[in-house]
């Protein structure tokens, strides 16, 4: 686990993804091995791949808030909101400021059709958070859906600012 860590910096996720499988054969329940095969499939976003060990990392580890927080994600992105929102409210419950649980919740309910509970949940996130881009980012999209164009130019303007090369703040704030 250590020498597919040092290799997870350097990017190298393929030989990562043998090292894990391998010390999961000799212990099924190795929480960082799943965890890290999780996380790369869903970096890769393929999240039916990562369910399986997000899961279990989850099952393992039941009360650690990396596991259950990867597992509402993984669901988010399967678009399991039924199972994702129970899990991601017990991590917000437990640990108020988990960094991105607002940005996904906000994902969650954004999918769903809530504006407001969007809404409320990326501006959680961006007050936690000030400098994250992408819960300011979508707080910005959802606040000009619901009319708001002086808050989502608002956000727009401090998206340009913080991340000055992400094309997307640019673009929206020209919008």
């Amino acid at each position: 686990i250590s020498l597919a860590n040092i290799l997870l910096d350097e990017g190298k996720d393929d030989d990562v993804l043998a090292l894990c499988k391998q010390a999961l054969n000799v212990d099924e329940r190795n929480t960082q091995a799943l965890q890290i095969v999780g996380e790369i499939y869903m970096g890769r976003l393929d999240f039916v791949q990562a369910l399986g060990y997000i899961e279990k990392a989850a099952e393992v580890q039941s009360k650690n808030d990396r596991s259950r927080f990867n597992l509402a994600a993984c669901l988010i992105g399967l678009k399991q909101y039924d199972r994702a929102e129970p899990v991601l409210d017990d991590v917000i419950q437990g640990s108020p400021k988990w960094p991105l649980a607002h940005f996904n919740l906000g994902l969650l309910y954004e999918e769903q059709g809530k504006l407001e509970e969007a809404r409320a949940a990326y501006a959680l996130e961006v007050e936690t958070y000030p400098s994250e881009f992408k819960a300011r980012f979508n707080l910005g999209k959802i606040l000009f859906k619901l009319g708001d164009r002086a808050g989502s130019l608002e956000q727009m303007r401090e998206i340009v600012r913080i991340a000055p090369k992400l094309a997307e703040g640019h673009l929206f704030l020209a919008r």
